[in-house]
């Protein structure tokens, strides 16, 4: 007979520290992102916050981590934006439940954006 005990060490999540940045810079990550067919979302902007808005959820507020990396406080994910030569934002990576999920820009405006 084999008596085992199976126990798992659960991530911890990472204490993070938002970071000071220029939120003009938002303005270069701002709108709408498809990883695929039903797999659309959108950065807005609203004054000096970013925003993350995926389909059926709620818009959530992005922290910054650097000025191309940020987090979430209500679920633990975080977005990547990839930056060409010109300083654009084509593309951008986002992570969650140890999924990484690759996204290309198809628009530089989100609907109902607010750019103060």
């Amino acid at each position: 007979m084999l008596v085992g005990f199976v126990d798992y060490i659960r991530d911890k999540p990472k204490d993070r520290v938002v970071a000071k940045i220029d939120p003009k810079i938002y303005d270069a990550y701002v709108g709408e992102y498809t990883a695929g067919p039903g797999l659309d979302f959108a950065i807005r902007r609203e004054g000096d916050k970013l925003y993350f808005i995926a389909p059926k959820q709620p818009m959530i507020e992005a922290f910054p981590e650097s000025e191309t990396k940020f987090f979430f406080k209500v679920v633990d994910a975080q977005v990547t934006f990839l930056k060409n030569e010109k300083g654009e934002a084509p593309e951008l990576i986002f992570e969650i439940n140890r999924q990484t999920i690759r996204a290309k820009r198809v628009s530089k405006a989100a609907a109902g954006a607010s750019n103060q």
